[in-house]
């Protein structure tokens, strides 16, 4: 699986909609890629501590989507 490959399938993976054999291996990929081991890290964190927030406090669909294309960028650049 490449990176790009396991950043198409992240939010899927994140939600277990995937088949098991997929999820297997992204989990694969996971453990010989630090850098993408780091970006669910931190996709799941923010992700739980979004769901936590006050709706008062939530950002927009806009802000959300510019900071996984940011997240993306930087994981991807070598």
């Amino acid at each position: 699986m490449t990176c790009k490959r396991y950043l198409a399938l992240l939010n899927e993976y994140v939600e277990c909609t995937l088949p098991q054999e997929v999820q297997d291996d992204i989990r694969a990929h996971m453990e010989t890629c630090p850098r993408c081991r780091v970006f669910y890290r931190t996709y799941s964190l923010t992700i739980s501590l979004s769901r936590r927030a006050e709706s008062t406090c939530c950002i927009s669909d806009d802000q959300v989507d510019r900071l996984r294309t940011l997240l993306v960028s930087r994981l991807c650049k070598k």
